[in-house]
């Protein structure tokens, strides 16, 4: 076609490939678990989203290099910047979204004495500070469901930036629509490091198929001091007996890790 027939035509018609529908998977980092309600939007493209319950959402976005910009309601982070580079028709990506969690710790007081410690956990927004209770800041060792050991630091479990994987290489449909499907409850990832103590009803909320990020109770340890590992251990030498804040009455269905 050259300019001279174009002049006599007076008109040309142009098509226009649809810009690649980018299915994306916001996920918790370490392990992966697919997390609901995070607005992601691209600037440049005009392009919003909202994760649904398992994580997945889809933008359409042409090729090349994306800033997407990410933010959940249930933390004070504000929006948080990731990027991919859209290269094919049809691209697929896991997006691990940092996030920061406030931990803290509440006594167990029996008979006027400090017994033990309740760790809890939330999203930034989500904890109350107007809350009556005594709390002190949790500094401690945190594992994952899939057994990585996290520092808490003065009330912040940091779970750090990784760069998005693209999911382009998995050619199994069947394997790529489970990714997508399934629903997870990041908190019910998260525990004390053992020996610890979890009221029983906190341990089966775990297969509930909804994301809450409310105070959760991480577990419970004692005031005193725990045995070092290695240590000679007798046949009657660990004893635990779990009993009301009250009067010290035991209590049944507590899940002892």
């Amino acid at each position: 076609c050259s300019m001279a027939m174009l002049h006599r035509r007076a008109c040309m018609e142009v098509a226009f490939l649809e810009a690649p529908k980018v299915h994306l998977k916001v996920v918790m980092p370490r392990e992966a678990l697919g997390l609901q309600d995070v607005r992601l939007q691209v600037d440049d493209e005009n392009q919003q989203g909202k994760t649904d319950a398992h994580g997945h959402c889809v933008l359409s976005l042409r090729p090349g290099e994306k800033l997407l910009k990410l933010r959940h309601p249930a933390f004070k982070s504000g929006w948080i910047d990731q990027r991919i580079m859209v290269n094919t028709m049809s691209p697929c990506f896991l997006i691990p979204m940092p996030l920061a969690l406030a931990v803290w710790r509440v006594p167990v007081i029996i008979r006027g004495e400090v017994a033990a410690w309740e760790v809890w956990a939330a999203g930034s927004a989500c904890v109350d500070r107007e809350a009556r209770e005594v709390r002190e800041p949790y500094s401690g060792p945190v594992l994952t469901r899939g057994g990585v050991r996290l520092e808490a630091v003065d009330g912040c479990l940091a779970l750090d930036a990784e760069p998005a994987v693209s999911l382009s290489s998995i050619e199994d449909p069947q394997q790529l629509a489970d990714l997508f499907r399934e629903i997870a409850d990041p908190l019910a990832a998260l525990s004390l490091e053992a020996p610890f103590a979890r009221p029983q009803h906190v341990v089966d909320s775990g297969d509930a198929d909804t994301q809450d990020w409310r105070p959760r109770i991480l577990g419970l340890r004692p005031e005193a001091p725990l045995l070092e590992a290695g240590a000679a251990v007798g046949a009657g030498d660990f004893v635990l007996r779990a009993r009301t804040h009250c009067c010290g009455c035991g209590v049944a269905g507590v899940h002892v890790v």
